[in-house]
C-alpha cells in the first residue's frame, strides 16, 4: 500500500496522484478513503474509474458542497440510482469513495470512457476486449483526454487524485499507452503510487 504521507507531497504538487486500484482488495481504497477525509484537505478533485455518464457528473456537480447542508447518507441515496456495485468489489466500493468526496467539498468526476461508444467505434462490436489490451488501451486514451478537460476547465491546480485499475498502469501489450502515459502526452505529470 501506497505511503500516505507520500500521497500527500504528490497532491500539494501540480502532479496527478494516482492510485492503482485492485478492485477485490481494499487497501489502496482505504487509503483513497483516508485522503478524502484527511483534515488538511489535500484532495481537491476525485477522478474516479466510472464510465464517463453526463447525468451522473451533473448530479455529482449539483449536490450541496458541504456536510454541513447534507449528510452522507443523503448524498448516498442522490447517488444510489448511478452505481451498480460488482459482487467481488471490494470495500469501500466506489459509491461510497465518491459520497465521501463529495461529503467533503471536493469534486468527484466519473471519468472513464463509455464503454459502448469504445466498443462500437473501437472494437469492431467485441465487448469482452473491454478488459483486455486493446480495450484498456482505447479506454486510457479517451479517459486521459477527459481527464485533462476537466482538469483545464475547472483549473484544479493540486490536490487531483486518481484511482483507476491497475491494469490501466501496466503495459498494454504495444495495443497503445497506459492511462498515465496517454496524460503526459496531454503535459499532465503522473505519478502511479504502488
Amino acid at each position: 500500500m501506497p505511503d500516505k504521507n507520500e500521497v500527500i507531497k504528490c497532491l500539494r504538487t501540480k502532479t496527478i496522484a494516482a492510485i492503482p486500484d485492485k478492485h477485490k482488495s481494499s487497501d489502496n481504497r482505504r487509503l483513497v478513503q483516508e485522503l478524502l477525509t484527511d483534515r488538511g484537505r489535500p484532495v481537491k478533485a476525485f477522478f474516479f474509474e466510472w464510465q464517463q455518464d453526463e447525468k451522473l457528473n451533473a448530479a455529482l456537480s449539483r449536490i450541496p458542497f458541504s456536510s454541513s447542508m447534507k449528510s452522507l447518507t443523503g448524498i448516498r441515496e442522490d447517488l444510489s440510482g448511478f452505481f451498480a456495485t460488482a459482487a467481488l468489489d471490494a470495500e469501500p466500493g466506489i459509491p461510497e469513495l465518491v459520497a465521501t468526496a463529495v461529503s467533503n467539498d471536493i469534486i468527484a468526476i466519473a471519468s472513464d470512457a463509455n464503454y459502448e461508444k469504445v466498443v462500437r467505434e473501437n472494437l469492431d462490436g467485441k465487448s469482452h476486449f473491454l478488459t483486455k489490451p486493446t480495450g484498456l488501451a482505447a479506454r486510457d486514451e479517451i479517459a486521459a483526454k477527459f481527464i485533462a478537460e476537466n482538469i483545464k476547465a475547472s483549473r484544479i491546480g493540486v490536490g487531483r487524485l486518481l484511482l483507476w485499475g491497475i491494469g490501466h498502469f501496466e503495459d498494454n501489450l504495444n495495443y497503445g499507452d497506459c492511462l498515465h502515459q496517454c496524460l503526459a502526452k496531454l503535459d499532465l505529470e503522473v505519478h502511479v503510487f504502488s
